[in-house]
């Protein structure tokens, strides 16, 4: 139905000085984002990440994720708490996804996300208020990974205004408002434990029946009411969100999480974190 996303292949010397690439840091007329929004653009490809900018002041800021090569590539925004590497994290981050229950609650406790967005054909927009901190953008298609600065005291800039919320409870998702198939909204996890949003169509006759007998299956091939069109967000850690912007063709979709739980082990979409929604 999806790939699942995972943080894997971290190499040690991946926190190298970022690539920096000329390039605005205000919003664009082409661009989904109010006028004189702070925009860091991440340009990705199968070996490198470019940032606009590695030090930006404190706020509210867009990032506009490219991919350089024309494949599939995901921003990933995480703040690593003091006394955790990032190659701990990188260890961490594999064992999480093969089920290792510890591994996860080490990087659930150890590990603040902050969200991210998607690239193939176009760029993928989020938008998140940023404290004064260190983080790594990392993307999840590559061995890419940067460190951004954030400097000062927080400035209130212009912000992407949301039409509606999604929010990821500990195994479901609830909305507020009708979510747009073009434009954005608000993913918010109001739960304790890492989530992230993957949207994938599905026929307009899908049902809850046949969904819920293919979790319930334990299968990982194409079922046969899946279709072509799926984005996934970044991982968002409990009690935070990100605005995200939706660019898909409407109509039906499945939302999954396929974040590792800090229980079972499993992802939790096999463990009923999915519903079926309209994307208007």
């Amino acid at each position: 139905m999806v790939r699942t996303k995972i943080l894997v292949g971290l190499l040690a010397g991946a926190a190298a000085a970022a690539s920096v690439v000329p390039a605005a840091s205000a919003a664009t007329a082409a661009d989904p984002v109010p006028s004189g929004a702070k925009v860091v653009t991440v340009t990705m490809t199968a070996s490198s990440m470019a940032l606009s900018t590695d030090s930006i002041t404190a706020g509210n800021t867009v990032f506009k994720a490219v991919s350089g090569d024309g494949k599939d590539h995901e921003l990933q925004i995480v703040r690593l708490h003091s006394g955790y590497s990032l190659q701990q994290f990188g260890s961490d981050i594999g064992k999480a996804f093969g089920g290792d229950v510890a591994a996860i609650r080490r990087v659930d406790s150890h590990a603040s996300f902050r969200g991210g967005a998607e690239t193939h054909f176009r760029p993928g927009y989020m938008s998140v208020p940023l404290k004064a901190a260190t983080y790594y953008l990392l993307d999840q298609d590559g061995n890419s990974v940067r460190k951004l600065t954030v400097t000062g005291a927080f400035q209130h800039r212009p912000a992407p205004q949301a039409q509606a919320t999604i929010t990821a409870f500990t195994y479901g998702f609830g909305l507020n408002g009708a979510l747009p198939h073009q434009g954005w909204i608000h993913e918010h996890d109001q739960s304790d434990q890492p989530h992230f949003y993957v949207f994938n169509r599905v026929k307009a006759d899908t049902t809850y029946r046949e969904v819920n007998s293919y979790f319930k299956s334990g299968a990982q091939g194409q079922p046969s009411f899946a279709l072509h069109a799926n984005v996934s967000s970044g991982v968002i850690s409990p009690m935070t969100g990100q605005n995200f912007y939706l660019d898909m063709p409407a109509g039906r979709y499945v939302v999954m999480c396929f974040w590792p739980d800090d229980d079972t082990g499993m992802p939790h979409a096999f463990m009923g974190m999915w519903k079926l929604i309209t994307l208007r």
